[in-house]
């Protein structure tokens, strides 16, 4: 179907909302010159060199084929809509509640690359995404509705390290590790059974303070030791579970004080306490995340830390 007047009433009315979220995401991404996409795990990362400037949650939202100018949703190809749930539910179901057939059929007809940006930027914008990015798919064009995850709040202050004539401690020998599976092999732990229709699943848990404290002050102490000074760093994790292992990935990246972004090299003790803290909420039984960002942020008594899940 073709996009009608009705569709286009009300992305003139979401006009300046859709704008704001696009220049809060060109505001993070300032200055990259390379994106890379994990589908793997879901995450897209912005980069300038070999530095990280933004990384984040990745939801695959439509499909755009040039050659004949039509716009695929996500989920077209499955009967009565959605088949699973998703970040992305509340484009359909709005769509459903202000009868927007464009957001509600499979398939639909665009006038061009342009007019598939507008229709997207407001699907984003529904399912009130942090951003919205178009990459190559072969001879098509893939969308992807950003996330940045919920807002913890933990927050922490992080003392500075002690000045020490110690040498560095080497880096992690692997920035990426597995996590030996829970139980023991006759015992196999099952994947989670599929989300039912009308209920809500349950918000990923904040790690514990006690078990997040150490992750922290190894970061702050990587940072220190690297960058007398600094604006800011963030460390991100991301988790991989499968049925027989979890396997997780550190990266930290710091801006020095001239604004430049810097790749700092996570060491082994800043991945064994990463290790424990995923290992103790799950022993805790909490609902697991796929990733943390934790900003730090220079203060009087140290650095100031404020966490994120999704």
């Amino acid at each position: 179907m073709p996009v009608g007047p009705g569709f286009r009433r009300y992305a003139a009315f979401v006009e300046g909302d859709v704008a704001r979220m696009r220049e809060r995401q060109a505001a993070r991404a300032a200055g990259h010159d390379d994106v890379r996409l994990d589908a793997e795990h879901g995450v897209l990362t912005y980069l300038r060199g070999d530095q990280l400037l933004w990384a984040v949650q990745a939801e695959r939202l439509a499909t755009f084929s040039e050659d004949v100018a039509l716009l695929r949703w996500w989920w077209q190809g499955a009967i009565g809509g959605p088949s699973k749930r998703s970040r992305l539910d509340p484009v359909f179901t709005e769509g459903q509640r202000m009868r927007l057939d464009e957001l509600t059929t499979g398939a639909v007809a665009v006038d061009g690359l342009d007019q598939a940006d507008v229709v997207c930027g407001v699907a984003a914008h529904m399912a009130r995404a942090d951003g919205v990015e178009r990459l190559h798919d072969g001879d098509s064009w893939a969308y992807y509705a950003l996330f940045e995850g919920s807002v913890a709040k933990l927050q922490l202050t992080i003392p500075p390290p002690r000045p020490t004539s110690r040498p560095a401690p080497p880096m992690a020998s692997r920035a990426m590790q597995s996590i030996p599976p829970p139980g023991d092999s006759s015992n196999p732990v099952l994947p989670p059974p599929p989300a039912l229709p009308g209920v809500a699943t349950a918000p990923p848990a904040q790690p514990g303070r006690e078990a997040f404290t150490p992750v922290a002050q190894e970061a702050a102490a990587v940072v220190h030791r690297a960058l007398t000074r600094y604006h800011q760093a963030l460390l991100t994790v991301t988790v991989d579970r499968q049925r027989d292992k979890t396997r997780f990935f550190v990266h930290l990246a710091a801006s020095d004080a001239d604004g430049d972004l810097v790749s700092l090299d996570p060491t082994q003790k800043l991945c064994d306490a990463v290790a424990t803290m995923i290992e103790d909420q799950r022993r805790a039984g909490a609902a697991g995340w796929r990733k943390l960002v934790a900003r730090l942020r220079p203060s009087d008594r140290g650095a100031q830390v404020e966490v994120r899940v999704s």
